[in-house]
């Protein structure tokens, strides 16, 4: 019997990490890192990896999100329910697909804030330091 090579989804983190907030489905304790559980919550459902080749789509309603997805050429419906739609989709839509269903990006610095946070945040590891040590240093013995 010949075993077949397993299937590596497409990886969320990977493709779109940069820009938009990956999680992973609840099902994910105990599994390190599993891209099939990784999701891009969005504001109107989230999306998830389908296969190799294609993403998923799972709205949170019923209304026009979920019908202009179903719409759309190259989407194919694969559960149709009262509480929204699953939707598949190839990757090279996802476009057209996160501008409907809005995902939540990731905070973008520019550099100069990156620095400003990085010294901001120096400061504050210093003092609690400095602190955390003092307290340790005081008799815990009345005298």
């Amino acid at each position: 019997m010949k075993h077949s090579k397993p299937m590596t989804p497409i990886n969320l983190r990977g493709r779109f990490g940069n820009r938009y907030k990956i999680d992973y489905d609840p099902a994910h304790t105990g599994r390190k890192d599993d891209p099939w559980l990784q999701v891009i919550d969005c504001q109107r459902g989230h999306i998830y990896p389908h296969s190799t080749e294609l993403l998923g789509v799972a709205t949170n309603g019923r209304g026009p999100t979920a019908k202009a997805i179903a719409r759309m050429p190259g989407v194919t419906v694969v559960q149709d329910g009262d509480d929204g739609i699953n939707a598949v989709f190839p990757v090279e839509l996802f476009p057209k697909v996160a501008k409907l269903i809005k995902p939540r990006r990731k905070r973008q610095l520019t550099a100069e804030q990156r620095q400003l946070a990085t010294q901001r945040l120096a400061q504050h590891r210093i003092s609690s330091a400095r602190q955390s040590s003092s307290e340790t240093l005081e008799p815990t013995l009345a005298s």
